[in-house]
């Protein structure tokens, strides 16, 4: 009996329990389809609230391939009428300033998602199959999901739906011109990254370091200084924007390894020291190769750092220059034509003396005799000591006898030699981040200096 009698009292209050669930009100007031609507409606309004509109940091895939892997900048302006401009200067585009309008939306779709929904050539060039590789294309996105859409925010966080690559907004400027703003960062990355530079550049993390080429591309190649650059290269895309007047470098992923005390991502420009400092830890900077240390380098590989008589220079070392121009000018063969100089160039001299090769370091004294085109060379050997920011030279001897001669007719020779006996400043004449041209300047006395070029 007192079986049947609990069973019972089980039963009623499963009953009551049940009751009272389907009583209890819902967690959300609206459906989920609701909701995302609305959602997608605020988020309209917030690509919209950008006049000037955003520039795009936009990557087909998250790959290091050329051209997929790269980076590309893509002005957007969302107009309230779900039209959108979108423009770019890139390879893409033939290297030339490119705009069009299309349409966009944001839909719902397991939340919400910016959708450029009828063909716009700026950004659906990534994702046609007929482009690049035949078949697939760039593989890139042109539907995003809203990861990150702050209110009046500077950055508007975006994922590529299909490929996952994380694309970044940033809000523009009010009276931003697209076409101008393109430009500008063009000429800021050629200048500080040009094709036509030789050196690598630094990155240096607290007190490691790691060489830095290939910028130029926007497929950043670094290898640890010391290390073996083929074995240990990791390639990281990067893309560079402006904002509040200020040049920022962004790689596509967040740059970390175990020596690291932090993670390093967006750089900032300093116009002042000429390096990148990353904004949330000036400890991480990319700069460019040290002068001193690389004059030397290409010394030792066999290059020659090269000054013509009408290279830039200081009037105190153009005096020097201008006199051995004029006794040049001055020596005239049988047939009274003038010699010519040149210029000088510094670098070494290897060549075999009595079946023993003897490589030295010198300063050769460029001419043409009269009635040829070819360079003939005077040689003077120096002792030469450097370090990352220095260039000593001694003076020793000439190199043969006909370098002898041409310094014993010469007195602007023996006094040019005197000259640069001394410890040289060696700085970057355009760039930190481009050597190619180089300014020496005189440890002791600044109205001494000239440029030499590689």
């Amino acid at each position: 009996m007192k079986k049947i009698f609990s069973t019972v009292i089980l039963i009623a209050g499963t009953l009551m329990f049940a009751g009272c669930a389907g009583e209890e009100k819902d967690l959300f007031e609206k459906s989920a389809a609701e909701r995302l609507n609305e959602t997608g409606k605020i988020y309209s309004s917030r690509l919209q609230s950008s006049e000037a509109g955003w520039v795009m940091e936009y990557y087909p895939t998250n790959t290091d391939e050329e051209y997929k892997g790269r980076g590309y900048l893509i002005m957007a302006d969302f107009d309230k009428d779900e039209s959108v401009t979108l423009a770019m200067n890139n390879v893409m585009s033939d290297d030339e300033y490119m705009e069009e309008r299309s349409l966009w939306e944001i839909i719902a779709d397991n939340g919400p998602v910016l959708t450029f929904n009828t063909y716009n050539e700026v950004l659906h060039c990534f994702s046609n199959p007929e482009y690049y590789e035949s078949g697939k294309g760039f593989e890139g996105d042109y539907e995003f999901v809203m990861i990150d859409v702050p209110e009046d925010g500077q950055f508007i966080m975006l994922k590529g739906k299909k490929r996952g690559t994380y694309v970044r907004l940033t809000r523009l400027p009010d009276g931003t011109n697209f076409e101008e703003y393109l430009a500008d960062i063009k000429a800021f990355h050629n200048r500080l990254f040009p094709a036509t530079a030789i050196n690598e550049n630094v990155l240096q993390i607290g007190d490691k370091k790691y060489l830095i080429s290939n910028a130029n591309s926007g497929l950043l190649n670094m290898y640890p200084r010391g290390g073996d650059a083929i074995t240990e290269t990791t390639t990281h895309p990067f893309l560079i924007t402006k904002r509040d007047g200020d040049y920022y470098l962004r790689f596509r992923d967040v740059f970390e390894n175990e020596e690291m005390k932090g993670t390093l991502q967006e750089l900032r420009y300093d116009p002042v020291e000429e390096e990148f400092v990353c904004v949330d830890n000036d400890q991480f900077r990319i700069s460019g190769y040290e002068p001193g240390r690389f004059y030397g380098e290409c010394i030792a590989e066999g290059r020659s750092w090269s000054m013509l008589k009408s290279a830039d220079m200081s009037d105190k070392f153009k005096a020097y220059i201008d006199e051995i121009d004029a006794n040049f000018a001055s020596t005239k063969d049988s047939r009274n034509r003038p010699y010519t100089f040149v210029g000088i160039s510094l670098g070494r001299d290897a060549r075999s003396i009595e079946g023993v090769r003897d490589t030295v370091n010198c300063c050769n004294i460029i001419y043409r005799t009269p009635g040829s085109s070819r360079n003939v060379q005077a040689c003077y050997v120096f002792d030469m000591k450097n370090d990352d920011e220095s260039v000593t030279y001694q003076y020793q001897k000439p190199r043969d006898t006909s370098s002898e001669n041409v310094k014993n007719s010469f007195k602007s020779i023996q006094e040019l030699m005197s000259l640069l006996s001394r410890k040289f400043i060696v700085s970057a004449f355009d760039s930190k981040f481009n050597l190619t041209r180089v300014k020496l300047t005189s440890a002791d006395d600044p109205d001494i200096w000239f440029v030499v070029n590689i």
